[in-house]
């Protein structure tokens, strides 16, 4: 009977200890929650926090070309939807100086949202994307939720998602959609029977198909065929002539209706960069209707090089085998009539408006060298351009004004100077200035302001593009001090169509 009640309160105080050993457990295991998640089981305390973004993973380090896909997966602190329009929620990008929008993809309901960007032909960045958009306190966000707009991303109970962005380094994620630029091009060489020629790009080109090169060999239309280069930035082009025909003076012929030399590619040829960026051909990127060759056409050789390089020749004189030498006269071979330089009709000189208290009102575009001189104010009151081949020069201290307000020009809708492909700036001090109707100054942007094209690429920004001009061409920018007051249009209010 002792051993019994021993026993017994044995077994009583071990069963006392294991319930104050599950009593602490339960204790820290409330304790551990995270106080979001115990208020929310607490009647009488609504969740008010709004969800951020812990982080986003990018796209891998590299360079990235026409049609290739960028994808950003956005992290937030819990599960968020997507609300409305799926097709409104939009990852903001900046590609170069223009703004992209990443398109939502997936994820509504999580924790993690997936964003794709298809890269545009011609897009370019060459020092890295951005990701987010600059807001009115120069800081980088998300706007994801915009104030004067309902909210597309909240969590469950209905917090629209806040806009902070985290530090994001997306310096090595590079974009350039622009495809092979001719660079130049060598003679033609004959040897044997075979007519060759060598185009050179700036950078390496992968061929596809066979493309072909026209040409007129002994003034008989031929084509010279791709046959080697593929990868490499010189692309040789090729003809065998038949036994007998005619060697003589090789020259471009051009194709759907272009004079001089081009590229022709047929519906399954193409060059592209090792980016998989296909080159700017005529016919196909620029809308223009293919005639004659059926296919685009890319340029080799303006017209001002053809007349240089081109010459034209007759077969020589051959005497009817059937008749005696003794009834006829001796053949006499005649040369060619030596090429004609092309006739070349001067446009009058361009002349400058004359001023009127000072002032110089410019509204048509500067089509020949012309120079704003010190004392005098300009006012651009239109969209003036600078046109190719044009110098202009500014003295030291000149004001050049534009004008603000809106209205619809060739391009933009505000006034500006636009320096175009393959023009030149030459210039010490030049101050650009906002004006208003009455030709004065005022801190208030709303115009163009001035652009400089550049010619080695093809971009755009604003509806305002560079276009290539090709080597050797002299354009250049050069000033030792620009002062900007108060240049560019005003952004339009949030939510509104267009720009």
């Amino acid at each position: 009977m002792v051993r019994f009640f021993r026993d017994a309160g044995r077994r009583s105080r071990e069963a006392a200890r294991r319930r104050r050993k599950g009593n602490r457990q339960r204790d820290l295991k409330l304790e551990s929650l995270e106080p979001r998640l115990a208020l929310a089981v607490m009647t009488g305390l609504p969740d008010t926090i709004a969800p951020v973004v812990r982080s986003v993973v990018i796209p891998a380090d590299g360079t990235y070309g026409t049609d290739r896909a960028l994808t950003f997966k956005v992290n937030f602190s819990e599960p968020v939807q997507v609300a409305g329009d799926q097709s409104t929620v939009t990852l903001p990008v900046e590609v170069g100086s223009a703004m992209r929008e990443a398109q939502y993809v997936s994820g509504s309901g999580t924790k993690s949202l997936t964003f794709r960007l298809t890269v545009k032909a011609n897009d370019v960045d060459t020092d890295g994307i951005s990701v987010g958009r600059v807001n009115s306190a120069a800081i980088r966000d998300f706007d994801f939720n915009k104030a004067n707009l309902a909210p597309r991303i909240l969590d469950r109970a209905g917090n629209p998602a806040s806009n902070a962005i985290p530090a994001i380094d997306t310096s090595r994620i590079r974009i350039d959609a622009t495809g092979p630029v001719v660079a130049s091009s060598g003679a033609f060489v004959t040897r044997g029977r075979q007519v060759s020629l060598q185009v050179t790009f700036d950078g390496p080109v992968i061929v596809k198909g066979k493309p072909t090169v026209p040409v007129i060999i002994g003034g008989q239309d031929q084509s010279l065929a791709y046959t080697a280069g593929s990868g490499t930035k010189t692309l040789t082009f090729a003809v065998t002539m038949r036994k007998g025909a005619s060697m003589a003076s090789p020259a471009f012929r051009g194709a759907n209706g272009l004079i001089g030399g081009v590229i022709l590619l047929n519906a399954a040829a193409d060059l592209k960069d090792n980016f998989g960026n296909s080159v700017t051909a005529i016919g196909g990127d620029f809308g223009k209707t293919s005639t004659a060759a059926g296919g685009r056409v890319v340029v080799i050789e303006t017209l001002s090089e053809q007349v240089k390089n081109r010459s034209s020749a007759l077969p020589p004189a051959v005497a009817p085998p059937s008749l005696s030498r003794s009834l006829i006269p001796p053949m006499v071979s005649v040369p060619p009539p030596a090429p004609q330089p092309p006739v070349v009709r001067s446009a009058p000189p361009f002349v400058l408006p004359a001023a009127v208290g000072g002032v110089v009102e410019l509204s048509g575009d500067i089509t020949g060298n012309a120079t704003f001189r010190a004392g005098t104010v300009y006012v651009i009151t239109g969209e003036v351009h600078v046109r190719k081949f044009v110098t202009l020069t500014i003295e030291d201290g000149v004001e050049v004004r534009i004008r603000n307000g809106k209205e619809s020009f060739a391009t933009i809708t505000s006034r500006a100077l636009i320096f175009d492909s393959g023009s030149s700036l030459v210039a010490k001090t030049v101050t650009f200035q906002a004006a208003d109707a009455a030709n004065q100054p005022v801190k208030d942007a709303d115009n163009g302001g001035v652009f400089f094209c550049g010619g080695t690429r093809k971009a755009s920004k604003d509806d305002v593009s560079s276009m290539v001009v090709g080597p050797g061409v002299g354009w250049s920018f050069n000033a030792t001090n620009i002062v900007a007051n108060y240049l560019g249009r005003k952004d339009p209010p949030e939510g509104s169509a267009g720009r």
